[in-house]
């Protein structure tokens, strides 16, 4: 885990793979959502995810930024990592 830019108490971790012709950045950062003024209309909410990811392959460059909830606590390595896993599966079955 690294410290990096997290904010107002973000958990932040990053994750860097080459292969296949391609090189893939991963940024994820974590927050406890206990003082969100709407939390209690999300049963079960515990953290809110944002995850960057960038690949470059060749000249071309994709960028991306998705967001989630969770019921997690903020331990942001095992949720980038399951983010990770689910995008491989999801992936393998398209």
């Amino acid at each position: 885990m690294n410290d990096g830019p997290g904010i107002c108490g973000a958990k932040y971790f990053e994750s860097l793979e080459k292969g296949h012709g391609r090189i893939e950045a991963r940024q994820c950062m974590a927050l406890l959502a206990k003082d969100l003024p709407a939390q209690n209309e999300w049963e079960d909410l515990t953290t809110i995810v944002r995850v960057s990811r960038e690949r470059k392959e060749q000249e071309k460059v994709h960028q991306e930024t998705v967001y989630y909830i969770t019921s997690l606590d903020q331990e942001v390595e095992l949720i980038a990592n399951s983010v990770r896993d689910y995008w491989k599966i999801d992936t393998c079955q398209a």
